[in-house]
């Protein structure tokens, strides 16, 4: 088997619900079901594992880190995700792709970093990230552009993650500003973007299949996972969903069309909140957002102001947690 008909095989695999026997899997690829047991056996040996049955067939149960580079490259050229680093362990995708861009900073632009377990993960304001082995997409992506601006930035990868979890499957996300996404009100996803070297590295993490009990006692009522809402999705083609979706809202110049999929999103959208932003304390109305410079608040017994996502730390909002 080619290794194109590997890759049509592992993506036919990630995108069927049901066994399959190699009969049905060879039809769809046009090849000879011996080449659909070669197919599998790579991709066995990179990981890969297979639930199989005699009568039933076989159904890929999770994806090997072996065989992502290969498939994200393969989709992704000329564009963010044309080079994968993948790492099985590391202490954060965010240092490692640091590192790239300070090695080569005029090369490193569409590269992305994975890892299967992070062992110093951390979220925005230095927050502890946690997630046991295998149960997050953990990533980072590297992104150069004229303009580097985080709101925007921000802004844009909270649709991106948003939309890539939404194709999962019938449910709905949505967005707390700055950096949170959101399923059922707990926390699904963070963002952490971060400027070196004239690049952006736009650090994402998404809950997939942990489960209640997997987190600390002090996270198992704010978070939650796909699998904890009913989604059964492998990393790999939640990574592939991300990054079509991402590519889209980095390179679109269209602020309306941001701020709308924002509007539709924002669980702070009209709400009172407060924040804390350049050492003072304030209350106020959420009314709106300037993609490339931050949260409008209409404060109370005050004028409107514009809150960056960088010195603007959410203190009080609805649906926030507290213990």
């Amino acid at each position: 088997m080619t290794d194109d008909c590997q890759l049509a095989l592992l993506d036919m695999l990630l995108r069927v619900d049901a066994p399959r026997t190699p009969h049905v899997l060879a039809q769809g690829l046009h090849v000879k079901p011996s080449d659909v047991h070669a197919g599998i056996t790579a991709l066995s040996a990179s990981g890969c594992q297979f639930d199989t049955h005699p009568q039933h067939g076989v159904r890929l149960m999770t994806t090997g880190l072996g065989c992502w580079a290969d498939y994200i490259e393969s989709r992704h050229q000329n564009r963010i995700g044309q080079s994968l680093h993948v790492y099985r362990e590391t202490a954060s995708t965010q240092s490692i792709a640091r590192q790239l861009v300070a090695a080569a900073p005029d090369t490193a632009g569409g590269h992305v970093v994975v890892a299967g377990h992070q062992t110093d993960g951390r979220g925005r304001l230095g927050r502890r990230w946690f997630a046991p082995a295998g149960a997050a997409l953990l990533t980072t992506l590297i992104f150069r552009s004229a303009t580097m601006e985080i709101d925007r930035l921000s802004l844009a990868a909270c649709c991106a993650v948003v939309e890539a979890i939404e194709l999962t499957g019938p449910i709905t996300a949505q967005i707390r500003w700055p950096n949170d996404v959101l399923l059922n009100g707990r926390k699904a996803a963070g963002i952490l973007v971060e400027i070196a070297d004239h690049a952006a590295l736009i650090g994402i993490g998404i809950n997939v299949n942990m489960q209640r009990e997997d987190r600390p006692a002090d996270l198992r009522s704010t978070a939650v996972s796909l699998a904890e809402v009913g989604v059964d999705v492998d990393r790999l083609l939640l990574l592939d969903n991300l990054l079509h979706r991402i590519h889209h809202w980095l390179n679109t110049n269209d602020d309306a069309l941001l701020a709308d999929t924002w509007r539709q999103r924002s669980v702070l959208l009209q709400q009172q909140i407060t924040v804390q932003t350049d050492g003072r304390q304030l209350c106020g109305r959420v009314i709106d957002i300037d993609p490339g410079r931050g949260l409008l608040l209409d404060v109370q017994r005050g004028p409107v102001v514009t809150l960056p996502a960088m010195t603007t730390t959410i203190i009080e909002a609805p649906g926030m947690s507290h213990g």
